[in-house]
């Protein structure tokens, strides 16, 4: 999700119809910093539709549209494309991107990069687009330029820093189909997998194709799902685990719960310097914070994180031989404990992890609060959390 979209929200209006507006609006906002467009559009299916609160939505969220849009999009095809114009239109007038201007060179190195990707190729070598930027005219020391600002409008990604393919412009749309296909397939894996490797994901790419009896649009052989494994880490989807380089790990999709086993963490951990710290919001968390901590973690040092201790909301991160932090996600706030000799170095590490994160959104401004536990610590992991959701005051902010 970015500033730079124009987002369509599609609801279902129906009776019994659950109605998540409020958090996707709430995710929009997040990301789009309260300027990114929203048009709301209501599909009505039958005769008692579902009623959102329209005035409480428009109080909160300044950047939804006028009109709240209300048809069906399978029966009224007129309304459908007066609904099309609208978006045609709040496109064209957006003050985010209606006065950004492309050169007529720009926008036909433009065109041919994009007829290019249209034939499913996967890439353009580097030489391959400097010899094309030439025939359409472009300076050489105004290709660079040009090809930031492609990469800028999603026509094509570059990252010269990763292994295999940094010399190559990238289609975008082999490389979210890719990401998409290698999370796809670990999510609905039988055994709910989330540490894969290579092998894994090609097994299961050429058995989905064999049993759905439909090819996929790219193929992707090792090289390129080995390549797709970095790029998950390099925008925090993923982290490689184990040292071969081949098994990658992914929060997102951790088991849902805690571990269920009656797990003792704090066997060398000390009963003294215990702190709790919270960073509260207004807004519902986006749901990939407790990821990107994760990962983060783990690129600093591999040795803090578990994979048997995450789970979706939560991690145990060991510092060092005595200090352990527990970490939570709830719907609007997160929870650190930390328990230890070092626990006040490292609940400072862990606070300026999280900074770094909710700066990466647009409008969520954390309240940090803190607390000194005093109560004496369970060793076992279930009890913690238990003794957690029963008594959370803090005492400084």
């Amino acid at each position: 999700m970015s500033s730079r979209c124009l987002y369509i929200y599609v609801y279902d209006e129906r009776p019994n119809s659950p109605d998540n507006s409020e958090y996707w609006i709430s995710q929009v906002d997040t990301y789009g910093g309260g300027f990114s467009p929203v048009i709301f559009l209501s599909n009505i299916k039958d005769d008692r539709p579902h009623l959102t609160d329209e005035d409480d939505l428009r109080s909160k969220y300044r950047f939804i549209q006028e009109p709240f849009h209300k048809f069906s999009i399978k029966d009224d095809r007129e309304k459908l494309i007066e609904f099309r114009q609208t978006v045609m239109e709040t496109v064209s007038n957006n003050v985010l991107w209606k006065n950004q201007y492309m050169t007529t060179y720009g926008y036909e190195l433009k065109e041919k990069l994009h007829n290019h990707f249209k034939q499913n190729n996967k890439h353009m070598s580097n030489k391959d687009f400097q010899t094309i930027a030439k025939k359409c005219g472009i300076p050489a020391d105004k290709v660079d330029f040009v090809l930031k600002e492609l990469i800028t409008l999603g026509i094509c990604f570059q990252y010269k820093h990763l292994e295999h393919f940094g010399n190559y412009i990238l289609n975008p749309e082999w490389a979210i189909q890719g990401i998409y296909n290698i999370l796809d397939t670990a999510r609905n894996d039988d055994q709910a997998r989330y540490i894969i490797d290579v092998d894994y994901v090609l097994k299961i790419l050429d058995e989905r194709e064999i049993k759905e009896k439909k090819q996929n649009k790219y193929k992707f052989p090792y090289e390129d799902v080995d390549f797709l494994f970095y790029l998950m880490e390099h925008y925090q989807l993923a982290y490689f685990s184990y040292k071969d380089k081949q098994h990658i790990c992914i929060p997102s999709i951790s088991p849902l719960n805690s571990p269920s086993a009656e797990i003792p963490m704090f066997d060398d951990v000390a009963n003294s310097n215990k702190l709790r710290m919270t960073f509260g919001t207004e807004n519902t968390l986006p749901p990939d914070i407790m990821a990107r901590l994760i990962i983060i973690r783990h690129t600093h040092n591999k040795s803090e994180v578990n994979e048997n201790l995450l789970w979706r909301k939560g991690v145990v991160l060991k510092y060092a031989k005595d200090t352990v932090a527990i970490v939570m996600a709830e719907r609007c706030r997160i929870i650190v404990d930390v328990y230890g000799s070092e626990s006040t170095k490292y609940i400072s590490i862990i606070r300026k992890t999280l900074y770094t994160i909710f700066d990466t959104y647009n409008s969520i401004e954390p309240e940090v609060r803190y607390k000194v536990l005093f109560e004496k610590t369970p060793k076992l992991l279930s009890k913690i959390l238990k003794d957690r959701r029963s008594s959370d005051k803090l005492m400084y902010t």
